[in-house]
């Protein structure tokens, strides 16, 4: 049963990031209809995150009170529903409030879908079985392209995001027959913790706050502002700059999908081993993430010096694999530090990276329209600027993320306190 569990995960994440992405793809269609430049289109990427951390967080804190089946049925539901309404736009203003919409319903489905798998995969067998659920965004995000192009160059691209409402729906159905909640005995006896009452601040608030969960969210919105790029501009900066029609570029990013996606699946599963051999999240889990980061800066680096489509294209598929694999392994450090509330914990991560959502879309369009009609030079700003933030928040992670320190929260540390002094 936990494998069919993750084959729906699987096919979930699909159509997520496919729902991300088909706009991306799309993009010269689109920009071309509605005349945009790139920072309107910018505005249209970055509009997509803007309720999504928060819709995130508040939808991954109810799944932990209703169970997470509920909770991924009914966002299923929304995007089919959304998705089948895009027919209905026809300008600007509706392409981005159809991005809202559908950015609301998407942002609680990774961290709701990790507490599910979390549920079915002890924490030996975790990191593998959430990258095999994570090559589902590949999917999506890459590999899906040469069928999304296909059906927008014969049917428009209203009919491509009609085509994904039809999956939602087909997901949804089945979702409803098949699904399951939970087996317990697949949970660790420190995971095997009943949730009840309202989540107080005061008790949450030192894991949020401890240096482990600030700097691992810093650098997983360092590694999704590669994600959002790749998303929105990655389309754009093949055809614009390699001068690929849109098929091309659709088999481009589906050879860059199928690399990135067994690359991490690969590197998780070395994640595990080390994590079976020393029983640390940092060694197994922070090293490995820390070096995925810097390396994926270099390979970025590289692109913007070596001009080479064959390299960029090798290069690309390489900082593909690092990405998962970090993405793979910021919900377990989020999900560790605090087991009884892992839906919270692991929908902070997901929400604060996703701001690289706001953000990056707009800075990334500013920086290509900086340099005028040279979008070489632009799309080349927009890479240095993210080889920085990998960097500085890759080296941040490394020094300062220590999942297997305890963390206390205050009504912990008084019981202590008091025990202390009663012995004393």
């Amino acid at each position: 049963m936990r494998w069919g569990i993750l084959a729906f995960l699987f096919f979930g994440f699909l159509i997520n990031y496919t729902d991300k992405s088909v706009t991306g793809f799309a993009a010269v269609s689109i920009m071309e209809e509605f005349s945009l430049d790139y920072s309107e289109w910018g505005l249209v990427g970055s509009s997509f995150f803007w309720f999504f951390s928060i819709a995130g967080v508040i939808g991954a804190a109810i799944s932990d009170r209703v169970g997470t089946k509920v909770m991924l049925a009914i966002l299923l539901m929304a995007w089919t529903i959304l998705q089948l309404g895009a027919f209905a736009i026809a300008g600007l203003p509706l392409l981005v409030l159809y991005r809202i919409a559908l950015g609301i319903f998407e942002g609680p489905f990774a961290p709701i879908a990790f507490s599910h798998l979390s549920k079915w995969f002890p924490p030996e067998s975790r990191g593998t079985a959430i990258a095999i659920v994570n090559l589902g965004s590949t999917f999506g995000a890459l590999m899906m392209a040469p069928v999304i192009v296909f059906i927008m160059v014969n049917g428009g691209w209203r009919t491509a995001f009609a085509f994904m409402g039809v999956l939602s729906l087909i997901w949804f159905l089945l979702w409803i027959w098949l699904g399951r909640e939970k087996p317990q005995h697949n949970m660790s006896p420190n995971e095997q913790v009943a949730v009840v009452g309202k989540m107080k601040w005061s008790e949450v608030s030192p894991y949020v706050l401890s240096p482990s969960s600030i700097f691992t969210m810093l650098a997983s919105f360092a590694c999704f502002w590669i994600v959002v790029w790749n998303a929105v501009f990655l389309p754009s900066y093949i055809i614009k700059t390699w001068h690929f029609t849109e098929m091309q570029m659709s088999y481009v990013l589906a050879g860059i999908g199928i690399f990135s996606g067994l690359g991490g699946i690969g590197i998780s599963f070395a994640s595990d081993k080390l994590y079976g051999k020393y029983r640390s999240y940092r060694k197994a889990r922070v090293y490995v993430g820390g070096t995925a980061m810097l390396l994926s800066a270099l390979l970025l680096l590289s692109i913007t010096l070596v001009h080479s489509i064959v390299w960029n294209i090798i290069a690309l598929a390489l900082v593909g694999s690092f990405i998962v694999s970090f993405l793979t392994i910021q919900p377990q450090i989020m999900m560790h530090l605090l087991p009884e509330r892992r839906g919270f914990m692991a929908s902070l991560g997901t929400s604060f990276q996703n701001l690289a959502g706001v953000i990056g879309p707009l800075v990334t369009g500013y920086l290509i329209q900086m340099a005028g009609s040279n979008e070489s030079l632009g799309f080349s700003y927009s890479l240095q600027f993210s080889v920085v933030l990998l960097v500085v928040f890759g080296c941040l992670f490394v020094a300062f993320v220590k999942p297997d320190v305890p963390i206390r929260s205050k009504k912990e540390s008084m019981n202590i306190s008091l025990w202390t002094e009663d012995s004393i």
